[in-house]
């Protein structure tokens, strides 16, 4: 939501949600004196662990922190309208910038606070947009880039018909949830005819809510994270190189041997993206695809900051956090290129556990971001690929690095002897 009145730069913030990335953006905050007031939907989410009364007033004070009710099945009334206007109330003014910290914030809570005169990064519409994956494909195809072939699936004869219509089993298909879900949960590979059935059943409960894509014959991903500040003016960090592992995101690879001609493409599709999207206003984070013949392909949006821009947050340069910071408190920003190379390797659970037992803190060239308190009592770190923390390795001599990072690792049962 955009005001005609002169931009001043905001001293004071709200974040919706306190989780990893709001904690790790208070770092930004801090070095802008920036205030932030939390709305979260734990006591010991990981953003109010961050809060300490000398190190951290007066930028995250305990009395701005607010949390939602539950509803009856525990999970967070985002959209309670008695704890919205207590927010409001704890910013005295509308000219305070709201943000949110995920896009699953309900755009009815984005556009509650709009209609008190809060300005909401992303705005309640570009979350609706972005919430459904059949609408954020038809909005990236509308700014004139490719996706992925796509449709929409409500039964089984719906998955045949694409399927016939793009090269019947010529490639894989998967089949996703419109709504919700991350890091391949709730999605289905489909490789022959006989996993149509199955894949449609095991998503059965969401069966009006699916999609199908045909999957690309990758050769890289790679993201490349934008923003447009509140003057309206555009700015983009480097492109990053992605490795993935069980289709979850594991390593990310700053001032990677990307070829610079793709580099240029990626970062100008980024940025034709976001000035053909009129109404986005903040920080974007998309992914991208390159298939085996070098044509990009736009897979998802991300409107925050991203797991793979992580590894900005110990190279020296202007981080992804610096840039939310930047954008939404209508600051001037000023971007600062590499100073060293990062790789940043996602800690994926139950690897992670044994990871952190091993490898000493004071190791200069590791840097551990706690995001969740670890209990070996905890059962669905045994269970359930999760990334629970991320490691920034630094240095020169980064793949060497990583290579012995990756020979400290224990299968499974190794680690449950231990």
């Amino acid at each position: 939501m955009l005001s005609s009145r002169e931009i001043q730069v905001a001293d004071k913030i709200s974040v919706l949600s306190a989780w990893q990335l709001a904690q790790l953006s208070l770092e930004s905050a801090t070095k802008k004196w920036i205030q932030v007031t939390l709305l979260g939907d734990k006591e010991w989410s990981p953003a109010w662990k961050m809060i300490n009364p000398v190190t951290w007033v007066p930028f995250v004070l305990p009395k701005n922190n607010i949390i939602v009710p539950k509803l009856p099945n525990w999970s967070p009334d985002w959209t309670d309208e008695k704890t919205l206007d207590l927010l409001a109330e704890n910013l005295w003014s509308t000219d305070v910038p709201i943000t949110t910290e995920w896009e699953n914030i309900p755009a009815e809570t984005a556009e509650y606070l709009e209609n008190l005169w809060f300005s909401v990064y992303p705005n309640s519409q570009i979350l609706r947009t972005i919430q459904d994956r059949f609408t954020e494909k038809e909005a990236i195809k509308n700014k004139w880039l490719e996706t992925a072939p796509f449709w929409v699936v409500n039964s089984q004869e719906d998955i045949e018909s694409f399927i016939s219509e793009h090269w019947w089993f010529e490639s894989w298909y998967v089949l996703k949830t419109r709504k919700w879900w991350y890091d391949w949960h709730g999605q289905q590979r489909i490789k022959t005819k006989d996993d149509i059935e199955e894949a449609f059943w095991k998503l059965k409960s969401a069966k009006w809510w699916l999609i199908i894509e045909k999957m690309i014959d990758l050769s890289l991903e790679v993201s490349v994270i934008v923003a447009r500040d509140r003057h309206w003016n555009i700015w983009n960090l480097e492109p990053i190189l992605n490795i993935h592992e069980w289709w979850i995101l594991r390593t990310s690879v700053t001032s990677a041997p990307i070829p610079k001609e793709l580099k240029e493409k990626l970062t100008e599709s980024a940025k034709k993206l976001i000035s053909n999207w009129w109404d986005y206003v903040w920080i974007l984070t998309i992914e991208f695809f390159i298939d085996k013949d070098w044509e990009i392909y736009v897979n998802e949006l991300a409107p925050r900051t991203h797991n793979s821009w992580h590894a900005t947050l110990d190279n020296g340069w202007t981080s992804q956090n610096d840039l939310w910071m930047d954008a939404i408190s209508g600051r001037t920003i000023n971007i600062v290129n590499w100073t060293r190379k990062v790789v940043m390797q996602n800690l994926l659970t139950p690897w992670s556990l044994f990871l952190y037992r091993i490898l000493a803190s004071e190791n200069s060239w590791i840097k551990f971001y706690d995001y969740l308190k670890l209990s070996e009592n905890d059962n669905w770190l045994w269970t359930a690929i999760r990334k629970v923390w991320h490691a920034n390795i630094l240095g020169d001599r980064v793949n060497d690095m990583i290579a012995d990072f990756i020979r400290r690792e224990k299968t499974l049962d190794d680690i449950k002897k231990i």
